[in-house]
């Protein structure tokens, strides 16, 4: 007969399938990048918070898991939400809550949902499964040389390597990264029957292919960090199967060997660790260099959630040009975007879950022996989980990979059956729930949708249109319209008011009839972007531009004055700086800024080497004072 704990059963059933559509939709689509597949995600979480409050009326003794690492994940979304509301872009910021407040509610359901064996049981075998098949999507890229995911066209710069569906490859790795030693332990040391043990071994084969057709760096070092990890603990841990574990690792260096040996690109990138290059070519001192400074400046409060490029421009080197968007280090950027105190908050997390890992490890594992030891799945999960997030730890010091919404999903329930083994050690913070809690849970998970959903819907509704205004190939009517339809839906998108302001200058520059008034909006959408983001240099420049069009030299040159200060050491900025000293009859600071300009970039500079040369020819009058 149906009874409170068949009904408590199916929804218990029901939150694990919601958290693995959860993490399978962020991962199948773009690592959830895209704002259209986030709203998803976010919908699926809020369901996964109401499923796990109803269980609190269908269970028989209800119970609330309050783990120490609650306060830490709680306080610091508090104070993320306080820092954001300080933010010089609070777009930028709203963005960054809606990812951290899904990732909150996500720990706290698996935390008090999916730490019985059964579940962790269901939840490896599914994302051992899921890693398996992107590792095979990405097999049949790399060997069909495809540049495309998805039937979309992958960016050029990761030509040559395999990313399954996530854009990029570095992200693909991290996510296969930490399910690598979850497959490992799942094959080798669980209880298991043999074909489910034989398939995650197998599986464990393409996850490592996965990740060498990625070509990712950092992807490589983490994996061979945990396996090795893993295998280590085996022969520490389990005498008996040293022998297993040993073969294991032989079978690892020499596959590792040949595929280096024969593949020239990963060579080549190997090589490319140590050269000198831009950011694609893996040199990220342009980014860390000026990211310690700009730490440096905000070092208490740091600068605010994601608000690290917001600052970039001021701090940037000659030698990086592009907008790194990320610290491309998850620890830095952490440094500068919540500073010492958001810092510390994630320190005393990361201290209370060495604390609990400690305090457990005797309860999931007692060993082995020379004499054989039965094998066991709390033991596989616990070292899967851990080692899994050593994985993801040691992967963020080179990439920002935690800002891809798949990665850090995953990370998310990691870290949360990691704080769920903390139940086989004690049961001193699992305490009952009085009548009225569940009410009071209740109305905060429906408050949280509340905060989430409509947020994130008008954010997908946005994304469209600005993907489709980005497919345009000419300045159209169409295209102001559908960039004006994305300014209604977010007005606070300094991004989107730059897009009009810049499209305006171009159709006023082509000197069609109305072509004043096209220049009058565009000024007006370019200082609707400076007010959004007052540190962004560009709309100041094309407001110089623009100034200079419509005849006003004077706005021109406070402008352009303005951009350089806000853009130091950027070539654009500096050769149109140039242009406009030619202008005042200033051509030997001209030459100066010019000189400066073709240093930054001596590849791809025609507008300094052409203003050079006219400067050499004596085309510009020299008006200064002698």
């Amino acid at each position: 007969m149906w009874s409170r704990k068949t009904t408590d059963t199916y929804l218990q059933r029901a939150a694990l399938v919601v958290v693995l559509l959860l993490v399978a939709v962020a991962a199948v689509s773009f690592g959830g990048q895209t704002p259209r597949e986030f709203a998803g995600v976010v919908g699926l979480g809020v369901l996964a918070g109401l499923l796990w409050v109803m269980r609190l009326w269908t269970s028989d003794r209800p119970r609330l898991f309050l783990h120490p690492i609650l306060a830490v994940v709680l306080g610091f979304l508090a104070y993320a939400g306080w820092r954001s509301t300080q933010v010089v872009v609070p777009y930028l910021a709203v963005g960054e809550l809606l990812q951290l407040g899904l990732y909150a509610l996500v720990f706290v359901v698996v935390l008090h949902t999916l730490g019985g064996r059964e579940e962790s049981s269901w939840l490896a075998h599914a994302l051992v499964t899921l890693g398996a098949g992107l590792s095979v999507y990405a097999l049949i890229q790399y060997l069909n040389h495809s540049d495309y995911i998805l039937g979309w066209k992958q960016p050029v710069v990761y030509s040559g390597r395999a990313g399954a569906t996530f854009v990029n490859p570095n992200h693909f790795a991290a996510f296969l990264v930490p399910i690598v030693p979850l497959a490992l332990a799942q094959a080798l040391i669980s209880r298991q029957d043999a074909w489910l043990r034989v398939s995650h071994g197998l599986a464990a084969v393409l996850l490592y292919v996965g990740i060498g057709v990625s070509m990712s760096r950092g992807g490589w070092f983490a994996s061979g960090i945990v396996t090795l990890a893993f295998l280590v603990w085996m022969m520490a841990r389990r005498p008996q199967l040293r022998r297993v574990a040993i073969g294991v690792l032989g079978l690892f260096v020499i596959a590792t060997a040949m595929f280096v040996s024969l593949n020239a690109k990963a060579r080549a990138r190997i090589e490319g660790v140590n050269t000198e290059g831009n950011v694609e070519s893996g040199l990220r001192r342009y980014i860390w260099q000026p990211a310690w400074r700009e730490f440096g400046a905000h070092r208490v409060w740091g600068v605010g959630p994601a608000q690290f490029r917001v600052h970039f421009p001021q701090f940037r080197t000659p030698l990086m040009q592009s907008d790194p968007g990320w610290c491309h280090n998850e620890y830095l950027n952490l440094l500068c975007d919540y500073g010492l105190v958001g810092a510390g908050l994630v320190l005393l997390g990361i201290v209370i879950m060495a604390l609990n890992l400690y305090r457990v490890r005797k309860y999931v594992d007692r060993g082995g022996s020379e004499l054989g030891s039965k094998g066991s799945d709390r033991t596989a999960m616990f070292v899967g989980v851990n080692l899994g997030l050593l994985g993801l730890a040691l992967h963020s010091f080179g990439d920002f990979i935690l800002h891809t919404p798949a990665v850090a999903l995953l990370a998310t329930i990691f870290a949360a059956l990691s704080a769920a083994s903390l139940r086989h050690a004690s049961d001193r913070f699992r305490v009952s729930v009085p009548a009225w809690l569940p009410v009071i849970l209740l109305a905060g998970v429906v408050g949280a949708g509340a905060w989430l959903l409509p947020r994130a819907y008008r954010r997908a509704r946005e994304g469209s249109l600005l993907a489709q205004a980005e497919q345009a190939t000419t300045v159209s009517t169409n295209l102001f319209n559908t960039l004006i339809a994305a300014a209604r839906l977010e007005p606070l998108n300094p991004r989107t008011a730059y897009e009009l302001g810049e499209n305006y200058r171009r159709l006023s520059f082509a000197g069609d009839p109305g072509w004043r008034s096209q220049g009058e909006q565009a000024v007006k959408w370019l200082e609707r972007a400076s007010a959004l983001n007052p540190l962004d240099p560009f709309p100041h420049l094309k407001l110089g531009l623009t100034w200079h069009w419509l005849g006003d030299a004077a706005k021109a040159k406070r402008s352009i004055e303005r951009a350089v200060d806000l853009g130091p050491n950027q070539v654009e900025i500096a050769n149109h700086y140039a242009w406009n000293l030619l202008l005042q009859g200033r051509p030997r600071k001209a030459r100066v800024v010019l000189n400066d300009s073709v240093t930054w970039n001596w590849w791809d500079n025609w507008m300094a080497r052409k203003y050079l040369a006219e400067i050499d020819a004596g085309k510009w009058p020299d008006r200064e004072p002698h």
